[in-house]
Parts: C-alpha cells; sequence; structure tokens
C-alpha cells in the first residue's frame, strides 16, 4: 500500500510542469522506496550517493550549528541535483533542467517531502 502511494505522489511530483527531469524517494541509509528516473541512471547509484552528501551534510549542520539538514542544493550548468529531507527516515531528490525555476522546484520538492513523511 504505502509503495503504492509514494508511486503516486512520484508521478503527481514529476508531472508539476517545473521541468523536473527525475525524482526518487530514497531512505536515509540509502535505498531506493520509489523513483521517476531517466533511463540512463542508475537508481542505486543515485541513492547511495544521496545517502552519503545527506550524511555529511547532516555532519556539517551538526559542527557548525545549523540545525537539522533541511535541504542540499548541487547547481550544475547542466542543471540542479536537490535533496529535501522528509523527516527522519527518507529524503527526496529531484534533478531539474538548467531553465527550471528553481524556487518552484524548492517549493514542490518540500510538498512531495510532506507528502512522504506522512505515508511512511
Amino acid at each position: 500500500m504505502r509503495a503504492k502511494l509514494l508511486e503516486a505522489a512520484l508521478d503527481e511530483f514529476h508531472n508539476t510542469g517545473c521541468a523536473i527531469e527525475g525524482a526518487a524517494i530514497v531512505s536515509m541509509d540509502g535505498l531506493i522506496m520509489g523513483s521517476r528516473l531517466p533511463g540512463h541512471y542508475d537508481e542505486d547509484r543515485l541513492a547511495a550517493i544521496s545517502s552519503a552528501i545527506s550524511s555529511l551534510s547532516t555532519r556539517v549542520a551538526s559542527e557548525f550549528e545549523r540545525g537539522r539538514f533541511d535541504q542540499i542544493l548541487v547547481k550544475g550548468d547542466r542543471g540542479t541535483f536537490l535533496i529535501t529531507a522528509s523527516g527522519e527516515d527518507a529524503m527526496v531528490v529531484a534533478l531539474s533542467a538548467n531553465d527550471a525555476k528553481l524556487g518552484m522546484v524548492m517549493h514542490e520538492s518540500r510538498l512531495l517531502a510532506e507528502e512522504v513523511q506522512r505515508i511512511l
């Protein structure tokens, strides 16, 4: 039941019109819970990298007294990689095009993270 709800939430997120190229829901320990990624991406690799980045970000936030990690943004010249915490157990990963409106992507990612937290 949860898996179907997560997949439906991903479908809705992917169809928001925010130039989302791919998205995944990942457990904090690096396991894929659901994804909508282009075929050339390895979802297990994305999950492992996302987990490593969030772990390091949690440490940085703690070390420099910034509170809990909430969002991580990696902006490249061909698009963005955004991780949004979804409670203690999961995170939302969004890949967006370079021409995406970043504020909208961040907002929609936050809404999806809240929905994932409710589902879990």
